[in-house]
C-alpha cells in the first residue's frame, strides 16, 4: 500500500476528483482531503479536515494540558514538603506551561506528519490529498488522475502500513 500526495489547484474542484477516484474502484476511508476551508467540502463521503485546528480542539487540549501540569505540580509539592508559598507560584505557572504545551500539541497534531512542511505551502484555495492506493495500481491511478485533471500535482509517495519486510 502506498499513499500519494496530491495538490488540488483551486480552478480544480475536489468533488470532481474523489467521484473519480471513488468511481475507480478506491473505498472512501483510503482518500482524505487537508483544506484551509474544510466547510465548503463537508458533503463528500471521505475525511475532510482543515490544516489549522478547530477552536474548541485546542481549548480541550490546553484544558487537558492545565489539568496535568497542575496535579503534576501538586503532587511534587506534596512530596517535597515545600511551604504555601511555593505553592501558590509554582501551581499557576504549572497551568501556564501546561496551557501553552497542550494547545501547542493540538495545532502541532492536526496534520500528518508528512503534511507538516506543506502546511504554509498550499494556496488559500488548494488542497492536499491523501490517496491510499495498492502498490499494483499505484500507476493506473496516477495515469488516470494525470489525464482527468492535469493540472492536479502529484508530490509524491510514502508507503503505509505494515513494512514489506517483516
Amino acid at each position: 500500500m502506498r499513499r500519494l500526495y496530491l495538490r488540488v489547484p483551486r480552478q480544480t474542484s475536489s468533488a470532481e476528483l474523489v467521484e473519480g477516484l471513488l468511481s475507480d474502484g478506491l473505498p472512501p476511508e483510503s482518500i482524505r482531503l487537508f483544506t484551509r476551508q474544510p466547510r465548503r467540502l463537508t458533503r463528500l463521503p471521505v475525511s475532510v479536515r482543515g490544516f489549522r485546528s478547530s477552536p474548541s480542539t485546542v481549548a480541550l487540549s490546553s484544558l487537558a494540558g492545565v489539568v496535568i501540569a497542575m496535579l503534576a505540580m501538586l503532587a511534587v509539592l506534596a512530596v517535597s514538603g515545600a511551604g504555601p508559598l511555593a505553592g501558590s507560584i509554582l501551581v499557576p505557572s504549572a497551568a501556564l506551561v501546561g496551557a501553552i504545551v497542550g494547545a501547542a500539541s493540538a495545532w502541532w497534531r492536526r496534520a500528518p506528519p508528512a503534511l507538516r512542511e506543506m502546511r504554509g505551502e498550499p494556496g488559500r484555495e488548494d488542497t492536499v490529498m491523501l490517496v491510499d492506493v495498492p502498490d499494483d495500481r499505484l500507476e493506473q491511478v496516477e495515469d488516470a488522475i494525470k489525464s482527468r485533471h492535469p493540472q492536479v500535482r502529484v508530490q509524491g509517495t510514502d508507503p503505509v502500513g505494515s513494512p514489506p519486510f517483516p
